[in-house]
């Protein structure tokens, strides 16, 4: 896995306009902090990983909607995961 350093991560997220939103998507997360999509899969699959959310998803149904992670909790948790 390559983990970008915090001043490219600063970078992209300026170029792309991100510094004034809360959340990002699956995609976004995967450019930005260089953890592969179908890790984020998996880890959502396992029950473990970065803590998400799912907007707009119909209740009883475990198909739709949109895969959120909060920035600051990504951050957390590398931070967290680095410091062992």
């Amino acid at each position: 896995m390559d983990i970008l350093s915090e001043s490219a991560r600063s970078e992209i997220m300026l170029n792309k306009n991100l510094e004034n939103r809360k959340y990002l998507r699956e995609k976004e997360v995967s450019e930005i902090y260089g953890i592969n999509r179908h890790t984020l899969a998996r880890q959502r699959w396992g029950n473990y990983g970065l803590p998400y959310v799912i907007q707009g998803r119909k209740e009883g149904t475990n198909k739709g909607g949109i895969i959120l992670y909060h920035i600051e909790t990504i951050e957390k948790s590398l931070k967290k995961k680095g410091s062992k």
